[in-house]
């Protein structure tokens, strides 16, 4: 029983520091690009970011979901089916 709660702890400490880790850099990145860009260049980033984002649902079409579901049903395939949705995202794209 100690074993398990030593690892759920520490699996708890990883996703903590993860996701501290990946704020940290997030708001370095961000000071990083508004001093480079200046205020006009980063409303343009921003605009081209968001505006892209609306066609990322199309170019998703529930890829993820179906491959979840799959993989739950056949998980001994999961690898082949990763391969293949990984091929056809980076040809959507």
């Amino acid at each position: 029983m100690a074993s398990q709660t030593k690892k759920i702890a520490f699996d708890t400490a990883a996703l903590l520091s993860g996701k501290a880790i990946g704020l940290i850099l997030g708001i370095v990145r961000l000071n990083y690009l508004t001093t480079y860009l200046g205020v006009e260049g980063f409303g343009i980033l921003n605009f081209a970011l968001y505006f892209s984002s609306l066609f990322q649902v199309l170019f998703d079409i529930g890829v993820a979901q179906i491959t979840i579901r799959e993989i739950a049903q056949r998980p001994a395939q999961s690898r082949e089916l990763v391969g293949t949705v990984l091929i056809l995202k980076i040809l959507i794209s």
